[in-house]
């Protein structure tokens, strides 16, 4: 009997998982990434799309198989829903899952981790499920979905995927300019390049196209779409009332070895009305799109947008691609105006880019985006300075120690990003009174006046707190010592010491 009921309990278990999994939602959209979270250990997130209209029993797991043909590997995992929230197309009436009459979905994250036994170039991660959504005009309607996410750890060690910019909603309004958005970011600065792929409904197996579609022609539109492999952008104009499937696929390059992709599946529903497009009309006051910087000199200039739809507010966003910069927009406004402001550093010489996003407040909203492009020039001063920071705890002493200077800087100014500053070359040390993320900057002149700008993030940590259990406490018995959840704030626990 003892044997029976641990089996009868692990095989409730997948009972239960495998059932929820059947009872699954017509999902709309879908895309999978990962980070790495150390060593082969990756953490997976899954975002699905359900329309309110066809959301039911979104299940509470999902199921993850993952192979590596050149490791002989073939097997699977379930991740745990994370959360459910309602994505509105509105701001100001209620969605369908609301009880209203605008288009809505759900939205549910699952997330969970998995070591990769192996090095292998080849790993393959998916998700299918079926059927799709039942309103697709460009493929049958009895078709599954599948998403992929690749890996090759064995070119590269710890790596995270790229990530979307965006959430996957795409309503264009009947014969208007409308751009869908596939553009990704990566943490790690990696090439990335985009291209339109077959829908899957498998692993080796794409969706069944309707006469007169097909991937790179995936709906009604006069001009035909068009799409940038650069930029992730499906330019189209659509002529007719349709609900299709197109899907994306980012591959990442590191030193031109590829070394992960993922894919975004996602309906475009084209709806009724009219409505033009908000236009980011470039930077101010020319309105072009290419400005040059130099290296260690800070660049300020306004990126401005506007719409031509009488009584509608735009507001500016921006993808958040260039690390160390800033983009601070204005209030919404029929002519809105974003101030982006960046100090490139050596590492930066070369060309650089992000993308603005204008977004009106229609019913629903349409949104474009534009690239601009910073081409990164050596630095015109002489003037370098290398320094270390230590001491990251907070209520303890962060120090600055100055290591070797290149030309004759005249001025100091250290701003240790809490509001206080020092005007000497050894700025002494700080103490931070709360934990978090700070920006130390730098700034030298030389005696014409010719800065020399570096900014450094640095953490400020709160001393873990320990939380663990003891188990087995009697005499003769081993001890059990299992960490539960502790505490910090601002940095991750790396080592641990049982004494």
């Amino acid at each position: 009997m003892s044997l029976k009921k641990p089996l009868l309990v692990i095989l409730s278990y997948l009972f239960l998982m495998v059932g929820n999994e059947a009872k699954a939602s017509n999902f709309s959209a879908a895309d999978m990434t990962f980070k790495c979270l150390g060593g082969n250990k990756y953490e997976f997130t899954l975002t699905l799309f359900s329309d309110c209209g066809q959301a039911k029993n979104i299940p509470d797991s999902a199921k993850i198989e993952y192979n590596a043909v050149t490791c002989g590997q073939n097997n699977f995992f379930y991740i745990k829903k994370l959360s459910e929230e309602i994505v509105s197309s509105c701001k100001t009436e209620k969605s369908q899952c609301e009880g209203g009459t605008k288009p809505g979905f759900y939205k549910s994250v699952y997330v969970g981790n998995f070591s990769l036994p192996l090095t292998c170039t080849d790993w393959v991660f998916s998700w299918q499920r079926c059927f799709r959504d039942k309103a697709i005009t460009n493929i049958g309607n009895e078709e599954c979905i599948y998403i992929e996410t690749t890996i090759n750890n064995k070119a590269v060690g710890c790596n995270g995927s790229p990530r979307f910019i965006n959430e996957p909603l795409n309503l264009p309004y009947l014969n208007t300019d409308y751009t869908v958005n596939f553009s990704a970011i990566d943490g790690d600065g990696d090439r990335l390049e985009y291209s339109i792929v077959p829908p899957k409904s498998g692993l080796s197996s794409d969706v069944n196209y309707r006469p007169g579609f097909n991937p790179s022609n995936p709906l009604t539109s006069l001009p035909v779409a068009t799409f940038n492999s650069k930029t992730g952008e499906l330019k189209i104009h659509p002529t007719k009332l349709e609900r299709t499937v197109v899907a994306v696929k980012v591959k990442e390059f590191r030193n031109n070895i590829l070394i992960s992709s993922v894919t975004r599946d996602l309906v475009i529903a084209v709806i009724d009305g009219s409505n033009v497009s908000p236009v980011v009309t470039g930077i101010e006051p020319s309105g072009t799109t290419e400005i040059q910087a130099n290296a260690n000199t800070e660049i300020c200039f306004n990126v401005s947008a506007s719409d031509a739809n009488a009584g509608q507010l735009v507001e500016l966003d921006w993808d958040k691609s260039i690390t160390g910069a800033s983009f601070t927009p204005g209030a919404a406004s029929a002519t809105p105006s974003a101030k982006f402001c960046w100090t490139p550093q050596d590492s930066d010489i070369g060309t650089k880019t992000f993308t603005v996003f204008a977004k009106d407040n229609a019913c629903p909203p349409t949104t474009s985006q534009k690239i601009i492009t910073i081409k990164v020039l050596a630095p015109l001063c002489k003037l370098k300075a290398t320094y270390s920071v230590n001491g990251f705890c907070f209520n303890g002493a962060t120090k600055i120690a100055v290591g070797s200077i290149e030309g004759t800087p005249v001025s100091w100014e250290w701003d240790w990003g809490n509001g206080k500053k020092a005007t000497t070359k050894d700025p002494g040390s700080m103490t931070y009174e709360s934990p978090g993320d700070y920006t130390i900057k730098l700034t030298m002149k030389d005696a014409t006046g010719c800065p020399y700008v570096s900014n450094r993030k640095i953490t400020i940590c709160s001393p873990p707190e320990a939380a663990f259990n003891v188990k087995g406490q009697c005499e003769k018995n081993p001890i059990t010592v299992e960490e539960t959840s502790p505490k910090v704030t601002g940095c991750t626990i790396t080592n641990r010491v049982l004494t």
